[in-house]
C-alpha cells in the first residue's frame, strides 16, 4: 500500500500534513482529466489540487481553486510513503 500525504502552507502562516483520502486522490485526478492536462506532467499543479482539495475537507476555506492557488497557498509538497513490507510483518498469515 502506498499512503500520500500532502503538506501546505497558508498565506495565514499555517501549515498542515494530512494523508490524503481516496476521495481526494481520485478528485485529483478527475480535475486533471476534465481539465485537460496530465497529472504525470503536472505534478505542481497536482499537488496545489491536492492541497486545496484537502483544505475544503478540513474548512479551511471556501475558495474555488484559482481563488485559493492564488491567494491562499503559499506552498505544498506531496509524499508518498511503502508501507507494503510492513504490512507483511504485521501479518503472521501471510508467507514470510
Amino acid at each position: 500500500m502506498q499512503k500520500t500525504y500532502i503538506s501546505f502552507e497558508l498565506a495565514n502562516g499555517e501549515t498542515r500534513t494530512v494523508r490524503l483520502t481516496m476521495r481526494e486522490k481520485i478528485g485529483g485526478e478527475t480535475i486533471a482529466r476534465h481539465g485537460g492536462w496530465s497529472m504525470e506532467q503536472n505534478q505542481i499543479k497536482l499537488q496545489a489540487v491536492w492541497a486545496w482539495l484537502a483544505a475544503k475537507n478540513l474548512n479551511l476555506t471556501t475558495a474555488k481553486f484559482e481563488d485559493f492557488m492564488e491567494k491562499e497557498l503559499v506552498d505544498a509538497v506531496a509524499v508518498m510513503e511503502d508501507t507494503s513490507e510492513d504490512l507483511v510483518e504485521e501479518n503472521p498469515t501471510l508467507p514470510a
